[in-house]
């Protein structure tokens, strides 16, 4: 069974589509795989600017590397003329969507892991309702795309398609570097308990106590007698 993140799909899912497919991910595929639903990341749009991005599905195996996978149930159409529509609502190129999650997630890869991990890293676009031969499909979707028609066998179909992946990385990785790969995308993490938040939190205090001294400091410039109180050690003594 493969290790599935989140463990059970949200009840927030609407696709039917998504649903089946994590379904059949989690029982069919064994537990050298590492599979993300739901993806979420924040990405740049064609103009450098940042916003929200979300991979339907990201799968990760130590030895065939990382695919993003959008996910299109349905009744999908193409119009000839660059448009796609599912379930007669134009969405954006599928194709195009599933492309720049993949370069989102390199660049998030390479931020936390300080530098590339050279790992595979290829996307594609499953259409589970449709039994089409994908050559009939827009030349973009050629060698990146899998249908129903894929779907007995989508393991083999998925690793097909990472093997046509060129990298500088010609081995399976470490186990280490894989456990790296994985905690980059899914940290564990606890906040406010850790000695560097101890120290920050000493730190504010300090500043605190800093700024009450500096007002203290201009009060008493302003009177020439005056009586400061505090505890033992904090150096306050009585002006005249």
């Amino acid at each position: 069974m493969a290790f599935m993140i989140p463990e059970q799909i949200s009840p927030d899912t609407e696709s039917k589509a998504e649903i089946k497919t994590f379904k059949k991910f989690q029982k069919e595929f064994d537990d050298s795989w590492t599979i993300f639903h739901s993806f979420s990341m924040q990405g740049k749009n064609r103009e450098g600017k940042l916003i929200d991005s979300e991979a339907d599905f990201v799968l990760f195996h130590r030895e065939h590397g990382m695919l993003v996978l959008e996910i299109k149930g349905g009744v999908v159409e193409f119009d000839g003329r660059g448009k796609c529509f599912q379930n007669n609502k134009e969405i954006s190129s599928p194709e195009f969507q599933a492309k720049m999650n993949r370069y989102n997630l390199r660049d998030l890869l390479t931020r936390r892991m300080n530098g590339d991990p050279q790992i595979k890293l290829a996307h594609a676009v499953y259409f589970p309702d449709t039994y089409q031969d994908i050559n009939k499909f827009p030349p973009a979707y050629e060698n990146m795309a899998f249908t129903r028609n894929d779907t007995p066998y989508i393991e083999e179909s998925i690793k097909g398609l990472l093997s046509k992946k060129i990298t500088s990385r010609d081995k399976e990785m470490s186990e280490g570097l894989a456990k790296a790969v994985i905690s980059s995308l899914s940290p564990k993490l606890s906040t406010g308990n850790s000695m560097l938040d101890k120290i920050g939190r000493n730190e504010d205090t300090f500043n605190v106590l800093t700024e009450i001294q500096a007002q203290l400091l201009k009060f008493i410039s302003r009177y020439k007698h005056a009586m400061i109180e505090g505890g033992a050690g904090t150096g306050n003594y009585t002006c005249y």
